[in-house]
């Protein structure tokens, strides 16, 4: 997956990533898993690459 965010939020983001101990990775997939999560109505569970 390649994903085209703002210089200056990709830096904060990693800082706080290393500040707090986490990995870049597994935050994003949290984030991804929490906003898949919500109530939608064309919900998808999974798609094959």
């Amino acid at each position: 997956m390649h994903v085209v965010i703002p210089e200056d939020l990709k830096k904060r983001f990693k800082a706080r990533c290393v500040m707090e101990g986490v990995n870049m990775s597994e935050v994003v997939v949290e984030l991804i898993q929490d906003w898949m999560s919500r109530e939608n109505p064309t919900q998808i569970t999974k798609i094959d690459d």
